[in-house]
């Protein structure tokens, strides 16, 4: 019996593949097992190394959230079945919501509830018949927190339909307002994570009619995710300023700080793609067997408990399953395997007959199959040189390949940057730089030419906080100026070159350069900041 998990929804919304969407609707656990076993389903990769500290630090953010609340609403505010580790870390078990909402006090935070998906958000979709047609089932949800507010609570005066539908509340309403809050370790939430809140929003609609609550609660679409941060919250920081002035702060003024800390869920944008997933995408992944399914491997696909990439574990053996979709990519010479082809590209070379690596590398650039898509069309003359540079395990380049307007003809100094951030804390945790210098000479020169390498010198950021990592990025930004400067004082026609590996390093870089910029300016500590500048 499959089972709709969020898991299952919130990996496709983040990778759009239907193959890991029909293996997640039956998972790799223990009550699954024969019908994966009869299915022919591939077991799952084990974790690479260091995600089970990822998931730690998730429950460690998690209960640091809720310990938040206790220690500024109060204990008796935060409602669930606590229990204390062996640590003396204080967590909460799973409960049942209908054992706890009807008498929950106003204001209160209710952590780790569970409620099941029922007839009324099935009907409402019009998805009751996917039961008895695919056999289905569907996986008790489990939000972080549900805030229960008044029926007076300023600025929610919506809510949340078991469709979707977000509708004005009357003035004279006199019901409970319910709020979904999720607590996750990431400073910039996905949109997976905005659909899962969404469902949950919306099941939750669903449940109170089939609880028979609906006259007393009403779920608001203000849902919201509590993100990750390197600073403490603005709900703990505005607690301790007013205790610091000798006050007591009110409700309202933690509520309100809190809002601070919240990033509120576009709910209107994501509830179409929730339906849209449970309306069209489950009976379409259910429509073929998981072989037949659509797959592409490409960088949505890292992390991903199929990929079958050459994991080797602690015995030295190899993680990957010949049916991972890596393996599988090479052994049937898969399209995605050649560098650059989208999922759209490759649907379209399908739709063509051309369903391999061999078959691409027959092609001639004049082929009008390239005219089936635009990036074919852009990049005809060099599609079928890859796929052909495949098949010969040699590298060429392609006739009439073009060259790329970004990367420079040639640099007498390579500058390589690499930065490597916490996602939970959106706080650089190490910088790296490193560089090579080649004597600039004419062309056509032939003889000896000086050479100089610099580093790798890395810079890491050993603390949570910001003036450490604005001390780590000043050395970093000094060691490229020091470079820089040796480099054209050997020449001072030196061209120069940076190479950052990632477009989203790149980003954060920008992001921690601006964050941290004032005070760049402003330290005199940098020498030479007027050359680094113009340099940069």
């Amino acid at each position: 019996m499959p089972r709709v998990g969020k898991e299952a929804l919130s990996q496709f919304i983040r990778t759009e593949c239907f193959r890991l969407l029909r293996l997640n609707l039956s998972p790799d656990v223990q009550a699954f097992r024969h019908e994966r076993t009869a299915a022919g389903m591939p077991p799952v990769q084990p974790p690479r190394p260091g995600l089970e500290y990822l998931a730690q630090a998730g429950e460690e953010w998690q209960a640091e959230k809720v310990a938040d609340l206790s220690d500024t609403f109060g204990a008796s505010i935060v409602i669930g079945d606590r229990y204390t580790t062996q640590a003396g870390n204080e967590r909460f078990r799973e409960i049942e919501l209908v054992s706890v909402l009807p008498a929950a006090p106003l204001g209160c935070f209710i952590v780790e509830a569970q409620f099941e998906v029922g007839a009324a958000f099935e009907g409402a979709l019009g998805i009751a018949t996917y039961r008895q047609a695919y056999d289905l089932s569907y996986a008790r949800l489990r939000p972080d927190l549900i805030e229960v507010l008044p029926a007076a609570t300023a600025d929610l005066n919506r809510y949340v339909t078991p469709a979707g539908a977000v509708l004005w509340l009357g003035d004279d309403d006199p019901r409970v307002k319910l709020r979904v809050i999720d607590i996750k370790l990431t400073a910039e939430p996905s949109p997976s994570y905005f659909a899962e809140v969404t469902y949950y929003s919306m099941a939750l609609a669903g449940w109170l009619l089939d609880r028979g609550l609906a006259n007393r609660f009403v779920v608001v679409p203000n849902a919201a995710i509590w993100p990750g941060s390197h600073d403490a919250s603005c709900l703990v920081r505005t607690c301790r300023e007013i205790e610091d002035q000798g006050g007591t702060a009110t409700y309202d003024q933690m509520w309100n700080a809190m809002r601070e800390d919240l990033e509120p869920v576009p709910f209107e944008v994501f509830v179409g793609r929730v339906k849209h997933f449970f309306i069209t995408d489950l009976p379409r992944a259910f429509g073929s067997p998981w072989q037949h399914l659509p797959w592409h491997v490409d960088n949505r696909c890292k992390g991903c408990d199929y990929l079958g990439y050459p994991w080797i574990d602690r015995n030295g053996q190899p993680t990957a399953h010949a049916l991972h979709c890596m393996p599988t990519a090479e052994q049937t010479g898969h399209l995605s395997r050649v560098a650059f082809i989208s999922r759209g590209a490759s649907t379209a070379l399908n739709d063509q007959g051309i369903t391999d690596v061999p078959t691409l590398a027959q092609l001639q650039p004049n082929s009008p199959v390239f005219n089936a898509h635009y990036s074919l069309r852009a990049t005809r003359n060099v599609v079928s040189g890859r796929a052909a540079s495949l098949q010969a395990q040699q590298s060429a380049i392609p006739p009439q390949a073009g060259t790329s307007g970004v990367m420079p003809k040639y640099a007498d100094l390579h500058i390589y940057i690499t930065v490597d951030f916490d996602l939970g804390s959106a706080i650089t945790f190490a910088l790296g730089v490193k560089g090579f210098w080649i004597e600039p000479r004419p062309f056509g020169y032939v003889g000896q030419r000086t050479t100089q390498a610099y580093g790798p010198h890395t810079h890491v950021v050993d603390q949570k906080d910001l003036p450490v990592e604005r001390r780590e990025l000043m050395a970093f930004l000094n060691e490229i100026n020091t470079i820089l400067t040796d480099a054209r004082n050997r020449n001072a026609g030196t061209t120069v070159q940076f190479y950052i590996w990632d477009s989203v390093q790149y980003k954060h870089l920008t992001r921690i350069i601006g964050r941290h910029l004032q005070a760049i300016l402003a330290d005199q500590s940098i020498q030479h900041l007027a050359a680094l500048r113009r340099n940069l």
